[in-house]
């Protein structure tokens, strides 16, 4: 009965993994993390952000988020 549960076990670890790994791709989208980090920001300061073109981002070697052509607005 155990060697039948490993085959199972382990594609379940397979399709969740994988699972998360589109999730994680999805959800860190340029547009979704511009959309996000501007809603954030303009709650923070009451300003009203615009940027010409979507977020910039990479998490080697260092993490790092850029902006581009951002106006502010009272």
């Amino acid at each position: 009965m155990r060697r039948k549960r490993w085959p199972i076990v382990l594609a379940a670890l397979a399709a969740t993994l994988l699972l998360a790994l589109w999730l994680g791709s999805h959800l860190l989208q340029p547009q979704r993390v511009t959309g996000f980090l501007i809603a954030a920001i303009e709650r923070a300061s009451g300003l009203q952000i615009s940027v010409a073109q979507p977020a910039d981002y990479a998490f080697r070697p260092t993490p790092r988020l850029r902006l581009s052509g951002v106006r502010a607005n009272a």
